[in-house]
């Protein structure tokens, strides 16, 4: 209680207007209309009719009831939700890139938003609240990618890795979001239930990965998808922040200087002298001499 009235004195003072009736509340639950802050649990939640059924006036709109048409939805009911169900934005990116003018209008869904659709469906009630407080840190792995390769850092140990074929074909942003994919799953990969903090130079990658997505880009909300999808999978609370290139040491030079010694090559020049080598039993072994280069 000192605390509080110490916050609400400076506040005051600062210029802030005070709503006193809500800030001394005893309530452990502070209700707002279609949400709920559990504070003694550190929890938001999503009002519905099973967890709040004596108070028509919080509840939010019935999903069950708005689902029932398999082709439209009401596009304000998922946006809207992302304050109490954390993985919210995974699942209504597709209805944002319908380009909807009116917030609140009624949309056909194609394929993708009709899968969202069905997990709103069938999920919501499983994560329904998501915790105000982040858990405390455990890995802090920082991340840089180049056209060539990846790099990532975590406790002084290295991983990396070069692109295929068909990822070098990718641009940049989404080469440094793979690059913190396979990163995480690098130095998560026998782990689980972790606050993973991660820090990368590309600012487009930092969006996608901390809201989940965006609307400009298909590949880069498919890699941000796939990257959530495998921490919720093993319980991994994620946050990044943005490092820049000067600051990031590490992972910038190794990729910048990265050398596979598992991709060995003959010495053209040795290679062409094999070639042009004569094929009988004569033929002395000791004519020539083969080096090894990378």
């Amino acid at each position: 209680m000192k605390d509080k009235d110490s916050t609400l004195w400076l506040l005051q003072h600062l210029g802030f207007v005070i709503n006193w009736k809500k800030s001394f509340t005893s309530s452990p639950v502070h209700e707002t209309p279609g949400f709920c802050n559990q504070f003694h649990r550190d929890e938001a939640f999503l009002a519905t009719r099973e967890n709040v059924p004596t108070n028509p006036g919080l509840q939010g709109p019935d999903l069950r009831k708005e689902c029932l048409s398999e082709n439209s939805f009401t596009i304000y009911w998922e946006t809207s939700t992302m304050k109490a169900v954390f993985p919210a934005p995974l699942h209504y990116r597709h209805l944002q890139m319908l380009q909807v003018k009116e917030y609140n209008s009624v949309v056909l869904l194609n394929k993708e938003c009709r899968s969202d659709h069905q997990w709103w469906i069938d999920q919501l009630s499983t994560w329904n609240g998501r915790l105000l407080i982040s858990p405390a840190l455990d890995l802090i792995i920082t991340t840089d990618a180049s056209l060539k390769d990846w790099e990532a850092e975590c406790q002084r140990v290295h991983t990396r890795g070069l692109w295929t074929q068909e990822e070098s074909l990718l641009c940049i942003n989404a080469l440094e979001l793979r690059a913190d994919f396979f990163a995480l799953r690098a130095f998560s990969k026998n782990r689980k239930k972790l606050h993973i903090h991660l820090r990368m130079d590309n600012r487009t990658a930092v969006a996608y990965l901390l809201k989940m997505g965006g609307t400009r880009s298909r590949v880069l909300v498919g890699i941000a998808q796939d990257l959530w999808e495998y921490t919720l999978r093993k319980g991994i609370s994620l946050t990044a922040e943005y490092l820049a290139g000067e600051m990031n040491h590490e992972a910038d030079w190794q990729s910048r200087h990265f050398r596979d010694s598992s991709n060995w090559k003959l010495n053209p020049k040795v290679f062409q002298f094999i070639q042009e080598m004569p094929t009988s039993d004569s033929a002395s072994p000791t004519e020539g001499s083969i080096t090894l280069s990378q």
